[in-house]
């Protein structure tokens, strides 16, 4: 035996089933975005990791410019200044995306890898090369957080 049921009345729980799916999709979406989201935490993370990788490259840039200044590896142009270049525009990235780091930070840390490519611009001896190569990768730890 079948029941009858209304035209309003079916409206009406069209109505509310309707509401309910938008407030548990709603619910449910709001979840799922918050745990796509990464945390300050975890940006800082990943920022100390970089940074520890940019400053080992930074400090690698000695041995480069050992072998370019003795001849026994490739111009300084290309053992120093490539890489270098490449280290300056990760860098400058990453230091946007830290919003603790502040301008005057960041504009030391770009001036000690200037100093840098100056350095083996004028083809210092590679004690005073690994100090200021030294210099900068202590900079970008400090500013990128790596401990």
């Amino acid at each position: 035996m079948a029941l009858f049921v209304s035209a309003a009345e079916r409206r009406r729980r069209l109505v509310l089933s309707c509401i309910a799916s938008a407030v548990v999709a709603l619910i449910v979406g709001v979840m799922l975005g918050r745990a796509g989201v990464p945390t300050l935490q975890d940006r800082a993370r990943s920022l100390a990791a970089s940074g520890a990788l940019l400053a080992t490259r930074v400090d690698a840039l000695t041995i480069e410019y050992e072998q370019a200044v003795s001849g026994g590896g490739d111009s300084v142009a290309m053992g120093v200044d490539e890489p270098l270049a490449g280290i300056e525009t990760e860098l400058t990235l990453r230091m946007r995306r830290a919003p603790w780091i502040t301008s005057s930070v960041a504009e030391e840390v770009l001036t000690a890898t200037g100093a840098v490519r100056a350095a083996a611009d004028k083809r210092v001896s590679p004690t005073e090369f690994a100090a200021l190569t030294s210099t900068a990768s202590e900079l970008i730890r400090r500013a990128l957080g790596v401990t």
